[in-house]
């Protein structure tokens, strides 16, 4: 209730003016039925057994006179981007939305439905019903914008567990709607960090830790108050485990609902701190860029190469079960086999493709006196720390997963290291850069319009 009151109180502070902006909410069940396949890990054995809690797609569509643009992000572990193209051009039949100024992205949720066959069918008609539903529900609203941090670790670099756990993210940017008097009506926010808190032997079907994170804030702000969570650039960023023991379904003891909840309220608590201090705009810009980005088909090696290091994986896997060796040199070996198979399976793929780069899209947002950029897979958290920095804004979010599902993207650096990541990127070592340099570039073009 407190927390009501303070923000009905600093939304006064802008009702000297009409709100210029329109803002449209909804969100639309897509919870899978039980016994759906599970997306998320390749050591997971079985089908869900039952819902811990609904899957959603929400979508936030806002107009500044003549520009609209949709924000939308679905509980489940990618889009790829022919079902993103399918959900803009059906929701560019049914309002005045241009498909370029629709944003799709997935919260990556790892214990939601393989998106294929029906399931697909039925995310992109949900994911069209939010978009024109919101469309249709646009009314004048104030709109704010700002950052909070959170205290402790919550997303910790998987990469360094043994070194600090940097660098990690820990920004939320978050952009608030309310009503003209200061009455909340939706949270976005946006942080990086997988939501696998949950491993392979879970077989719920649950958002994972962003939904404690929704069920704290409405539990403070009221159940009508729409909950939006973006993903960031979380490719190297889970809460506190390998993703080598991971990927080979190593059991880890703390990946709980309990300490899924923990993650989440820190990270409402977080949130819930930081809206009385963010002032609420009745106008601002609302601009939209899109470009391409090419990023080149990683080709390490020849297939020849992979096969033979794939061979010798297998071989001293099973030279160590043959010789009784500790747990942790058989995990080793299993894990090294594994990155073998994801990096032959990669390179075949890849010169598969009929050309040598693949046309990325890159969409940038300016609402108010804030950034957006997309980022179309699982990015490393150096890019977007990198892009940050670099931003024009004040505050910047970086949207991760959006507009398609292109897998790991790491930062140049890794490409040496190895590791589970490198070894299923498809994209090449310079990918990151480009990345980063078309980010800051849209970024600046649209923090120079008024």
């Amino acid at each position: 209730m407190r927390i009501a009151i303070i923000l009905s109180l600093a939304g006064t502070l802008a009702l000297g003016k009409e709100p210029r902006f329109l803002v449209g909410l909804a969100d639309v069940k897509i919870t899978p039925p039980v016994g759906t396949p599970m997306a998320g890990f390749s050591a997971r054995q079985g089908l869900s057994r039952g819902v811990h809690d609904d899957l959603f797609v929400r979508a936030l569509v806002m107009t500044r006179e003549e520009v609209s643009v949709a924000l939308v992000t679905c509980e489940v572990i990618g889009v790829g981007k022919p079902l993103v193209e399918e959900i803009r051009r059906r929701a560019a039949q049914q309002t005045d939305l241009r498909p370029d100024r629709i944003l799709i992205s997935a919260t990556h949720t790892h214990s939601g439905p393989e998106v294929r066959g029906e399931y697909e069918e039925l995310l992109t008609k949900s994911a069209v019903d939010s978009i024109t539903q919101a469309w249709r529900l646009r009314r004048p609203r104030l709109i704010g914008t700002g950052t909070a941090y959170h205290r402790g670790w919550v997303g910790m670099n998987r990469r360094r567990l043994d070194g600090g756990f940097s660098p990690v993210d820990k920004e939320i940017p978050i952009l608030t709607v309310t009503d003209r008097r200061g009455r909340a009506e939706a949270v976005l926010f946006n942080y990086a960090c997988h939501p696998a808190c949950l491993g392979p032997d879970n077989l719920l079907i649950t958002a994972d830790w962003p939904h404690f994170v929704s069920d704290k804030i409405k539990r403070q702000l009221g159940t009508s108050v729409k909950v939006l969570f973006f993903q960031g650039t979380q490719g190297n960023i889970n809460t506190g485990y390998s993703a080598g023991l991971s990927a080979i379904g190593v059991p880890i003891p703390t990946r709980t609902f309990e300490y899924a909840r923990e993650v989440g309220e820190v990270i409402a608590g977080a949130v819930l701190a930081k809206l009385p201090e963010i002032p609420k705009q009745p106008e601002g810009p609302l601009k939209s860029l899109q470009e391409t980005v090419g990023l080149e088909y990683y080709l390490p090696s020849t297939l020849e190469e992979a096969r033979a290091k794939l061979e010798e994986a297998r071989r001293q896997l099973e030279q160590v079960e043959r010789g009784s060796a500790p747990l942790p040199h058989l995990h080793a070996a299993r894990v090294n086999r594994a990155f073998a198979e994801y990096s032959l399976r990669r390179l075949e793929r890849n010169l598969a493709a009929r050309e040598r780069e693949y046309p990325a899209e890159i969409q940038v947002f300016r609402i108010g006196d804030a950034g957006f950029v997309s980022f179309p897979g699982e990015f490393f958290v150096e890019v977007g720390l990198e892009v940050k920095k670099r931003s024009p804004f004040r505050t910047t979010f970086c949207l991760g997963l959006a507009n398609d599902n292109l897998g790991y993207i790491p930062t140049e650096e890794s490409y040496a290291e190895g590791g589970y990541e490198v070894a299923v990127a498809r994209f090449g070592p310079r990918s990151a850069a480009r990345w980063e340099d078309a980010a800051t570039r849209l970024l600046r073009v649209l923090a120079s319009v008024r």
